[in-house]
C-alpha cells in the first residue's frame, strides 16, 4: 500500500486516473460546507431564531424537525407562517445564506482536476465560483 502525503502527490496521482476517460463529478451539500456556507441544518435554525419573535411555537416546530431531519417539512413551516412579515421572511431566506466565512478557493484542489461535467443540486455558486477563478473563464452552465 502506498501512503501519499504531498498534496501535489495527491493531485498526480488523481489526474492519472481520472484521465483516462473524462469523469463526472457528482458534488453534494458537503463542497459547500468547504467553502465556508451554512448546511441545511444550520440554514433552518437560523430561519426558526428569525422567526421566533413572530411565531414562536411554529419556530420550536421548525428546530425540532430540523432535529429530526425533517429538513424540507421544517422549510415548509417556515415558508408557511402567517405571521412574519412576507418582505421579512424574504429577506431572511436570502440572509441567512450569506457567512463570512465563504470562500470558494478552498475547492481550487476539487476544480483542477480534469472532471468533465460537475453536477450539482446545491443551491449556491462555490463550485462556479471556484471553477470560473481557477480556469479564468466562466463555466458553461445547464
Amino acid at each position: 500500500m502506498t501512503i501519499i502525503t504531498k498534496v501535489e502527490e495527491l493531485r498526480a496521482r488523481l489526474i492519472k486516473i481520472l484521465s483516462d476517460e473524462p469523469p463526472t463529478l457528482f458534488a453534494g451539500a458537503g463542497i459547500s460546507a468547504h467553502a465556508g456556507l451554512r448546511v441545511w441544518r444550520d440554514y433552518l435554525l437560523a430561519l426558526a431564531k428569525e422567526l421566533r419573535p413572530y411565531e414562536r411555537d411554529l419556530a420550536n416546530a421548525m428546530v425540532n424537525r430540523t432535529k429530526k431531519g425533517l429538513l424540507a417539512e421544517a422549510a415548509d413551516l417556515f415558508k408557511g407562517s402567517t405571521e412574519i412579515p412576507v418582505g421579512v421572511q424574504r429577506r431572511q431566506l436570502a440572509a441567512q445564506l450569506k457567512t463570512s466565512a465563504y470562500d470558494p478557493s478552498k475547492l481550487t484542489p476539487l476544480v483542477s482536476l480534469p472532471f468533465e461535467a460537475i453536477v450539482t443540486t446545491n443551491y449556491d455558486r462555490c463550485l462556479l465560483d471556484a471553477w470560473a477563478k481557477y480556469h479564468r473563464k466562466a463555466p458553461y452552465c445547464v
